[in-house]
């Protein structure tokens, strides 16, 4: 069948996934003791593994850390050490961002720090943001978001060691291939023609939730996947029957079909692993 996918490029999508999920991943976090503590504490478990103090692991790095994090109490005046720390940071091209603690703050008192975060540590105020433990789910969420665009590229990795990223990390993968997907269907002009290409990007979106949960994939458990990748294909069936029926909008139609089948998917897998995990 033409639109199978050979045994080759399962294991290069296995690869590609498994490389991208085991990349180096080096977070500085600069400050007080206590504070960095706490900030480990508030993005739960794995996390002092990733955001590990300046003076633990290597004393001279090879490479700068792909980002530092300046862990900043609210009660407090920055230190001369975090200032310096954070601005060698800049200096060696790594993405800096700083927490700070707001823990008993009040709303002057808040401002008042963000300024002075702001000149002490010369950063932007997009670049400062705030912590707590009891803060609200969508304000934690959001401070994720920031924190997984600062490492670019190597968010898989990070939801791979460090839970509190995987929402994140997850609903961005079924986004960004959702929307490769759409525009493959609008843009496929042979019929069935795109079935190969959707499936492998499936695939891998598949393979990429299965990684953010820590989950290792073999070649064995991933043609298992074909039996929900499966449903992927019913999806754009309805589409070429939609397409005989609205051929004016016809290429709409298969987009629109090929997004929303992409997400269902991804949405499936994410339940999928989550139950794994719960079992576990």
């Amino acid at each position: 069948m033409k639109n199978k996918l050979a045994v080759r490029d399962w294991h290069k999508i296995i690869k590609e996934t498994r490389s991208e999920a085991e990349q180096a991943l080096r977070i500085t976090v600069v400050g007080e003791a206590a504070i960095i503590r706490g900030l480990q504490a508030f993005l739960g478990s794995g996390a002092e593994t990733v955001f590990r103090p300046a003076d633990e692991g290597e004393k001279t790095p090879s490479q700068p850390a792909d980002l530092t994090v300046v862990a900043v109490s609210g009660n407090a005046p920055i230190g001369e050490g975090t200032q310096a720390a954070a601005k060698a940071g800049l200096r060696s091209g790594a993405e800096v961002i700083a927490l700070i603690d707001e823990s008993g703050l009040s709303p002057s008192a808040r401002l008042a720090k963000l300024v002075e975060a702001e000149l002490a540590l010369d950063l932007s105020p997009g670049c400062i943001r705030f912590f707590s433990p009891g803060m609200d789910p969508a304000e934690k969420n959001a401070l994720l978001r920031v924190i997984t665009d600062a490492v670019g590229e190597k968010g898989l990795a990070l939801a791979a060691r460090a839970p509190a990223f995987r929402p994140v990390v997850v609903r961005r993968i079924i986004n960004e291939i959702a929307g490769q997907n759409a525009i493959i269907g609008v843009a496929a002009l042979i019929p069935a023609g795109d079935m190969p290409v959707l499936t492998a990007n499936q695939i891998r979106m598949v393979l990429k939730i299965a990684a953010a949960f820590g989950a290792t994939v073999s070649l064995k458990r991933a043609k298992e996947l074909l039996v929900v990748v499966g449903g992927g294909f019913t999806f754009r069936a309805i589409a070429r029957e939609l397409v005989g029926l609205v051929p004016i909008a016809g290429w709409a139609v298969k987009g629109v079909v090929a997004y929303t089948g992409t997400r269902a998917l991804g949405d499936l897998a994410v339940k999928y692993f989550a139950g794994l995990e719960e079992s576990d």
